[in-house]
């Protein structure tokens, strides 16, 4: 773990466990005119005047001081021909990676039933709502139908007759060809749902039939990272986002809104649990942080500013029960993306930090 000092040198940890820890100035932060100072000679300082030893105790505060001084002027010289040799290259300017958006969550939209739009439209049977790879938030939907008018319509929901209870009435054309029938608050169940619709006609012969799949999402069961949407950089100052994918026992993206709990083993730190502790200085035990499913299926995880590039560890409790199974009845594992790892339990996963953005 680290932190940055602020302009007059002073930092501070959060959420440290009890027990003797290791501190150590990071020298290559320094600016170019100082450097560590040996003013303070004793068996806390690990052999080093930029590292010491602290043992920390629950609920107290500990303080480790370090010093610095002015280069003199030989040593600037010198620190300034090393540079014009080529043994020290200056950094390259950062630049903080933007942000990936997330895919556009599909909505439902039942255009305006006016003069403009029964005038380009053509009697034929066809769905206005739900749209395609339509996944609702919650376990209700309108259907909104496109029909010739001179047909009955007959919709079916899961083999069973939608309840008279949800029509919503019909908008006809001005000339009576063309009707668009309407339901509001029509339950689904969890996972996939068979809507039907049929024009009859008056002797009650079925004249043309449509159908449509509407997957109302589980709760998660397996995942996988998203590295589209992810800013997984180790740059000092920016937050590094993993976002990860979640998938129900059918294999469709988890439905927006859900949330559940997560982990992230050190040195990596999750930017929830380190915000609650700076509002909260005695709660020093850990513990799981939240996340929030998105458009998607797609959560994000925001984790504390590092300079430590390597393999973040993340944890979900997942919903084990629910496990998805193939064909021949054994248990589906997730493959891992771009080299990054699922391991068989479907509930950690394995991201990459690195130091600044391909």
């Amino acid at each position: 773990r680290y932190v940055i000092t602020d302009d007059k040198g002073m930092y501070h940890f959060e959420g440290v466990a009890p027990g003797t820890h290791r501190v150590q100035v990071d020298l290559e932060s320094l600016p170019d005119d100082l450097a560590i100072h040996d003013c303070e000679r004793n068996t806390r300082f690990a052999g080093t005047p930029y590292a010491r030893f602290v043992d920390v105790q629950a609920g107290v505060l500990w303080r480790a001081d370090f010093y610095l001084r002015e280069k003199t002027p030989d040593e600037l010289k010198l620190a300034k021909r090393k540079r014009r040799g080529g043994q020290r290259e200056e950094p390259e300017p950062a630049v903080t990676p933007p942000m990936p958006e997330l895919p556009e969550p599909k909505r439902q939209v039942i255009p305006e039933l006016d003069d403009a739009w029964f005038a380009q439209a053509a009697p034929e049977l066809e769905w206005l709502a739900p749209g395609s790879n339509f996944h609702p938030a919650i376990p209700s939907i309108k259907i909104a139908i496109k029909h010739d008018a001179s047909y009955r319509l007959a919709l079916t929901l899961n083999g069973e007759p939608v309840e008279p209870l949800n029509y919503d009435g019909q908008t006809t054309s001005k000339e009576g060809r063309i009707a668009v029938s309407q339901w509001r608050g029509v339950d689904l169940i969890e996972g996939p749902n068979a809507l039907k619709a049929s024009t009859l006609d008056a002797a009650g012969n079925v004249v043309e039939t449509i159908v449509k799949n509407v997957h109302f999402s589980g709760l998660p069961v397996t995942v996988e990272l998203a590295p589209d949407y992810s800013r997984a950089v180790a740059d000092g100052k920016t937050p590094p986002v993993i976002a990860v994918r979640f998938r129900d026992q059918w294999g469709e993206p988890v439905r927006e809104g859900v949330v559940g709990d997560f982990t992230v083993e050190p040195p990596y730190f999750a930017r929830q649990r380190a915000l609650a502790q700076r509002r909260a200085l005695f709660d020093l035990e850990g513990g799981a942080t939240h996340y929030q499913v998105g458009p998607g299926g797609i959560a994000r995880l925001y984790l504390e500013p590092t300079t430590e590039t390597g393999r973040a560890k993340l944890r979900f409790n997942l919903d084990k029960s629910r496990t998805r199974l193939g064909a021949t009845g054994d248990p589906l594992v997730t493959q891992s993306t771009l080299g990054l790892a699922i391991d068989t339990e479907q509930d950690v996963i394995d991201a990459w930090i690195g130091a600044r953005p391909a």
